[in-house]
């Protein structure tokens, strides 16, 4: 198929076979006199495929008798099935322009087996040439043979073939492992290739059940892919895992019903599609909060090995801030030169070398640029990041007040750019790109303010209301929207207490919309829904506790440009009841503005006013998650 890749093609070839029950299957590469790829055939001992069945398994898209398997298993019901879309055969000629099928079933009534054979051309994909049934001493399976034709023929000669191969196939191996997959004379090894996996339940509240995360690292050069999975682990989509996660390879699996309910729409999930989308994003937290969790391990482990040879120059804990930030500066340096460190094996070398990288973090940090290069013979890559680390930083300055300011003007440089730049702003995404920033950022909103949920629930929304006050206990059945919706969910709510009446608090919650959306009536009737939610549960309230609904976008039509500008209501505000709940719509702008206007003083000070680039730079380090594809390489 258009598109496919050559390993994909193959792929798909072999779970035909396993679709097919079968417990073996080889793959072989033949090559020609130039050593280029000549042929690949794919052999299973499968079930095959009857005279009979040729015209619906070959005769169109979709012909597939999976279609109608009962509960999605192999005839033979030992396994769950692959795919049942019928597209697997032209995927085939993603490898060559020729591709046969030779398949043998079980005679019946003492006859012999039967032969069939079928040729497919890449240059008629729609027409297909067959004869037979004939009989044969062939045993039961289908051979499958490829004429190369490839635009990268050799592309299936090299070990990244294998090992991408393992990698597609490596969680249905580990769940049946009784199966045997071949590659060129070589049985796959998943075990060996191994290094660790995890399983994660995720917590996502949705109609099609759990949501759960399957992570393999290995111990090999295994392209990092993300499977979306239906609840039995058949991999219906593969996409890139879209997170940063320096130095782990690793494989991920998210199994859950609704991508199988909702197949066709796979491909969009990064296009904030709401069936499948947040699903998604919840799989990706939860596999960034895992490699987040396992860097920090592995800090800890290599520091706990140094202490246990007594070579660790931190023989007490810091007993200030400051000593903080040097132990952990020393430990990023150190950690990062781990491999050459540990190769040492006097333990009295080894804690010099330690100590010496001690003295000059403290006195000297750019020294150690010098160490980690020259003696150390670092990698670039690791020197660049300390590199970078020293030139932005200071020891005495982490913790100080200016590093505070400089990022909140760089995060408003960074959020201007992805807001209004022609380029940047229309392939800015409210969830992928926005949320996860906006969250860790409450200041935009008052300094006062907290956040208390992000993209969760009206209910979740009282359950941190009631939290606040002390009152758990009024948490009972859900709330519901207008439309009696349990699961519609908020952006944002922030919260602070003042000081003056005692116990007064103000929720603030936010709703934001992306650069492409211009705000008009339909987003203002939202957010009004989300308020008489609140206004008429008599479990929120509205007494000690003043309720802000802010609406926020880069463009407001003449609709919301009508209602922000009311004679007799203050500038931006569109509703305010008598009940003390007030509803906002504000363009980012004013919002952006204010924040800035707020730190002036102190940018005038520093005499700091941050360019695109170190507004790029500064969300790149901070964000590196969620910053769009295209600004991590500007």
């Amino acid at each position: 198929m258009v598109g496919t890749r050559p390993g994909a093609g193959l792929a798909e070839l072999v779970w035909n076979a396993l679709d097919a029950s079968a417990t073996t299957v080889d793959v072989t590469v033949t090559r020609t006199s130039a050593d280029a790829v000549d042929e690949i055939v794919v052999e299973d001992d499968g079930h095959g495929f009857t005279a009979e069945e040729v015209g619906e398994l070959f005769g169109t898209v979709g012909g597939s008798w999976k279609h109608n398997a009962p509960n999605r298993r192999t005839r033979d019901g030992a396994r769950v099935l692959h795919g049942d879309k019928g597209e697997g055969r032209w995927r085939a000629f993603a490898m060559g322009d020729r591709v046969v099928w030779e398949s043998v079933t079980a005679g019946i009534d003492g006859r012999p087996n039967q032969l069939v054979r079928v040729v497919m051309r890449a240059e008629v994909p729609d027409e297909f040439e067959w004869t037979g049934p004939h009989d044969t001493d062939l045993g039961v399976g289908t051979k499958v043979t490829v004429v190369a034709g490839m635009k990268e023929p050799n592309v299936l000669l090299t070990e990244k073939a294998r090992t991408d191969l393992t990698g597609t196939v490596a969680l249905y191996l580990t769940k049946y492992p009784d199966l045997t997959i071949r590659f060129d004379g070589t049985d796959l090894a998943v075990g060996d290739l191994i290094e660790r996996t995890a399983e994660i339940e995720i917590e996502y509240e949705n109609a099609y059940g759990p949501v759960n995360l399957t992570i393999i690292e290995w111990d090999a050069k295994i392209d990092r892919q993300l499977y979306l999975c239906d609840e039995d682990g058949a991999a219906l989509h593969e996409q890139s895992p879209g997170i940063h996660a320096k130095d782990f390879v690793f494989t991920a699996y998210v199994r859950w019903a609704g991508f199988r309910v909702h197949e066709s729409l796979l491909p969009l999930a990064d296009l904030e599609n709401d069936e499948v989308g947040p699903a998604l994003n919840s799989a990706r937290d939860a596999l960034r909060e895992y490699f987040r969790e396992r860097q920090v391990t592995d800090t800890k482990t290599v520091v706990q090995g140094w202490r246990d040879e007594n070579v660790y120059p931190f023989l007490d804990e810091p007993e200030d801030d400051v000593g903080l930030a040097e132990q952990a500066l020393f430990n990023f340096v150190a950690v990062s030169a781990a491999d050459a460190v540990n190769r040492i094996e006097d333990p009295r070398s080894k804690a010099l070398s330690l100590q010496t990288m001690r003295v000059a973090v403290e006195r000297d940090p750019s020294s150690v640029e010098f160490i980690m290069q020259e003696v150390l013979k670092l990698p670039e890559s690791k020197i660049e990041e300390f590199r970078s680390l020293i030139e932005r930083t200071s020891l005495t300055s982490i913790l100080d007040a200016t590093r505070l300011v400089t990022g909140r003007l760089e995060f408003l440089a960074g959020l201007d750019l992805l807001l209004f730049d022609p380029e940047t702003a229309p392939k800015a995404l409210e969830r992928a790109h926005m949320h996860k920033m906006i969250e860790n950022e409450p200041w935009l909103f008052g300094e006062a303010f907290s956040m208390h949920v992000s993209d969760r629930t009206l209910t979740a929304l009282l359950k941190a209301h009631v939290g606040a006050l002390g009152r758990e206990d009024l948490v009972g059945e859900p709330v519901a929207d207008a439309d009696g919706n349990h699961l519609r969910r908020i952006d944002f709510m922030f919260g602070r207490a003042t000081e003056l009446p005692r116990g007064h608090r103000e929720h603030l919650v936010v709703e934001i919309k992306r650069p492409a959306v211009s705000i008009g009536r339909d987003e203002i009737a939202q957010l009004e829904d989300y308020a008489m939610a609140v206004s008429r549960d008599g479990r929120f309230d509205l007494d000690q506790v003043e309720w802000d609904f802010v609406l926020l976008g880069t463009a407001l039509d003449d609709y919301a440009t009508s209602r922000a500008n009311q004679r007799d209501l203050a500038r931006d505000l569109v509703h305010a009841g008598e009940d003390g709940v007030r509803i906002w719509v504000r363009p980012w702008a004013e919002v952006l503005h204010e924040c800035r206007h707020r730190l002036q003083f102190i940018r005038e000070q520093l005499q700091y006013d941050p360019d695109a680039d170190q507004a790029i730079a500064y969300l790149r380090e901070a964000y590196p998650d969620y910053v769009p594809d295209h600004l991590i390489d500007r």
